[in-house]
Order: C-alpha cells, then sequence, then structure tokens
C-alpha cells in the first residue's frame, strides 16, 4: 500500500496530450467523431 501521496511529477499528462496535438495537426480523428459500426457475422465453429 501507498502510505503518502506521489510528488507532483510522478503523475504527467503532458507526452499524451502532446501525442493527441500532433495526430489532431496531421488530421486524424483522436475523438471518434468519425467511428461507424461495422456489422460482424459470427458462424457456429468460427468458420
Amino acid at each position: 500500500m501507498i502510505a503518502t501521496a506521489p510528488p507532483g511529477g510522478a503523475y504527467r499528462t503532458d507526452l499524451a496530450a502532446a501525442a493527441v496535438a500532433s495526430l489532431d495537426e496531421d488530421g486524424l480523428d483522436t475523438t471518434g467523431a468519425g467511428y461507424t459500426p461495422v456489422e460482424v457475422h459470427l458462424n457456429p465453429g468460427g468458420e
């Protein structure tokens, strides 16, 4: 069990935010706004 709170630099989101910003700049959908479900047919026995 962790007895004390971690120091301020132990948790950071700047790397993930920079990655998402870079993907946004490249015109990629990072929010799922363009998601459309795909219909999947399951066959008995996996065939």
